[in-house]
């Protein structure tokens, strides 16, 4: 994804600044796409620094604070419009996030009066997974002027993506007819904070209470799927787990997997330890994880497959920087 801010179009001297954005590729079915983004819009902080440069732990974004950038029609447009102060040393930095903040999609900004880069608290949702969003940053482009022209963001991943696949493991097992009816991850961080400077860094909450579990079944997250013996994403499109990144607890953290028969028969519920699967029991800042389930005559077994975000894995969309 690619943001650019334009200066053209005088208006009493003064130059517009002006801002475009486009998807490379689609990251998550229901969030980040051309179309999706443009009517959720994304978010930008302005500061303008006169006769001087961006101050990390004292500046605030007096010049647009959590400005809404928007497609209305086929036009890029912002909530205010903004124009490059006239002085060549009159400087403006620019830090932009996506998709734009809401009350139903779990980012919340840092406030207009907070000093220094901008902080976003998320909540990765885990009784309504599909409202979960492909959260984004952009590095921030500090201390421009109107001679830069085009201003270019460059927007990455900032959580850790997980979906799954699952295969039988011999002809037998596809006779039988099984299926993945449920995943239950267990002991998982939910919000956090994620300081959008020069190098992002996430801070997950150490509240007890911001601790829990995300659940996945057949007609909710997970497709009624009769395995094959050869792996397929068994994720719903709007059912990906986009989670904090953190470092989990190596005994407690566990995935609990339920598989059936054919005929809806419960077969196995088998608990697996995180830990077991990733190694150093710590999900990373833009990670893009495959956790693959290999069901050999009625048990299941786990492991990591780890996906580049250039690339179709495990039965996911395209997916992308």
């Amino acid at each position: 994804m690619v943001l650019g801010l334009i200066a053209c179009e005088e208006k009493e001297e003064r130059q517009l600044i002006k801002m475009v954005s486009s998807v490379e590729k689609q990251t998550k079915a229901t969030v980040l796409d051309n179309v999706l983004l443009g009517g959720n819009g994304f978010g930008v902080m302005c500061y303008v620094k006169e006769n001087g440069y961006f101050d990390e732990i004292n500046d605030k974004p007096n010049y647009a604070y959590n400005l809404k950038v928007y497609k209305s029609g086929s036009s890029w447009v912002s909530s205010n419009d903004l124009y490059w102060p006239e002085s060549s040393t009159d400087r403006v930095s620019f830090v932009a996030y996506a998709p734009y903040a809401t009350a139903d999609n779990g980012i919340t900004p840092s406030s207009v009066s907070h000093s220094g880069y901008p902080i976003l608290n998320y909540f990765a949702n885990n009784t309504d997974i599909t409202k979960q969003v492909d959260l984004c940053y952009a590095p921030p482009m500090l201390n421009k002027t109107q001679v830069n022209g085009v201003i270019n963001f460059g927007f990455k991943h900032s959580l850790t993506k997980i979906t799954f696949s699952a295969k039988s493991h011999y002809d037998y097992d596809t006779i039988v007819g099984y299926k993945i009816k449920s995943i239950k991850l267990t002991n998982i961080i939910t919000k956090g904070e994620l300081l959008l400077g020069m190098t992002p860094t996430w801070t997950p909450s150490s509240s007890l209470s911001d601790t829990g579990s995300y659940f996945l079944t057949i007609g909710n997250q997970l497709k009624d799927l009769k395995l094959g013996l050869t792996y397929q994403g068994i994720n719903n499109e709007d059912a990906f787990l986009m989670l904090i990144p953190q470092t989990f607890d190596a005994i407690n953290t566990k995935l609990e997997i339920v598989i059936i028969d054919a005929l809806g028969t419960e077969i196995k519920t088998k608990q697996i330890k995180l830990s077991d699967i990733i190694i150093g029991n710590k999900f990373n800042l833009g990670q893009n994880l495959n956790i693959r389930l290999n069901v050999v005559a009625g048990d299941v077994y786990a492991s990591l497959n780890v996906v580049s975000w250039t690339t179709v894995g495990s039965g996911s969309s395209q997916i992308g920087k």
